[in-house]
């Protein structure tokens, strides 16, 4: 099985920049924002910790089908 890394955290940490810098040293990793994921669902109120929640797990199931 593939190793999955999910980062998280608050608006405005540097997730999307730990991202892209994890992305120069693994090359053949795939990189996936949750807010792609989330402009892919509707109807969902991201203020929902469960609701935000599943959209993570939507996003390693995604990642884990295309590896």
């Amino acid at each position: 099985m593939e190793d999955v890394l999910i980062i998280r955290g608050a608006p405005g940490v540097g997730k999307s920049t730990v991202g892209k810098l994890l992305s120069k040293h693994y090359l053949e990793g795939v990189t996936i924002e949750i807010d792609e994921v989330r402009r892919m669902i509707n109807n969902v109120t991201w203020s929902n910790t469960q609701e935000h929640l599943n959209a993570i797990e939507a996003t390693r199931v995604l990642i884990i089908s295309y590896l």
